[in-house]
């Protein structure tokens, strides 16, 4: 894998470097769409789930399988920007975050 911008344009609409139902993975990145902004959202193999995280906005959520933990995931950074104050979402949005592969 080359270089990733999370948050960026380097993956498509709700494409994911791995299949979401594949429960074979142990993780998986893809790219989250919410109120016509782009996320990145890392999921990983806990145990018998998964949990998921949004750097850019430090929001995290768990599921049984991947795609239930994306899911969860996108319910709760769209709560996040429906609620939250927007001091809050620019503190949370300062840092630009890279991934690699290694």
């Amino acid at each position: 894998m080359g270089l990733v911008a999370l948050g960026g344009d380097a993956l498509e609409d709700s494409e994911a470097l791995y299949d979401l139902d594949d429960q074979d993975n142990d993780a998986t990145l893809s790219t989250l769409d919410i109120l016509g902004e782009r996320f990145t959202a890392i999921l990983e193999r806990e145990g018998d789930g998964f949990v998921s995280l949004c750097h850019e906005l430090d929001v995290a959520s768990q599921g049984d399988t991947a795609a239930e933990a994306h899911n969860n995931l996108r319910e709760a950074v769209e709560l996040l920007l429906e609620t939250a104050p927007v001091e809050e979402l620019t503190r949370r949005r300062q840092s630009r975050t890279l991934a690699t592969g290694l």
